[in-house]
C-alpha cells in the first residue's frame, strides 16, 4: 500500500497493516499513485477490465467505494460491504 509522509512529503510503500496504522495514527495520508500521475498528466488514465476509465475497484477501501457510488449516481446503503457495493457499481 503507498501512503504519503505528511512531514516529508514522500511516498512510501508499507504492508497493509502499517499502512493503514500510520494513516490513523495521522503521520501518513493513503494515495493512488496512479490517480496522482493521471492529475498531474492527464493523457494517463487508469482502467479497469470494462475500460471505463475507473480504477480497480477491489483494490479501492470501501470509503473510496462510496465515494465512486455517489460520483457514478449508484445508490448503496452505509451497511453494504464492499463487495455489495462493487456488485452494485458492476452491474451499473
Amino acid at each position: 500500500m503507498q501512503v504519503k509522509n505528511k512531514k516529508s512529503g514522500e511516498v512510501e510503500t508499507m504492508r497493509y497493516g502499517a499502512a493503514a496504522a500510520a494513516v490513523s495514527a495521522g503521520t501518513h495520508k493513503h494515495v493512488n499513485v496512479d490517480a496522482d500521475k493521471a492529475v498531474a498528466d492527464p493523457s494517463v488514465q487508469s482502467q479497469d477490465s470494462s475500460g471505463n476509465g475507473s480504477a480497480d475497484l477491489s483494490a479501492m477501501t470501501k470509503d473510496e467505494l462510496v465515494a465512486e457510488a455517489e460520483k457514478r449516481g449508484v445508490e448503496v446503503k452505509a451497511g453494504d460491504t464492499k463487495a455489495e457495493i462493487i456488485k452494485a457499481l458492476e452491474a451499473q
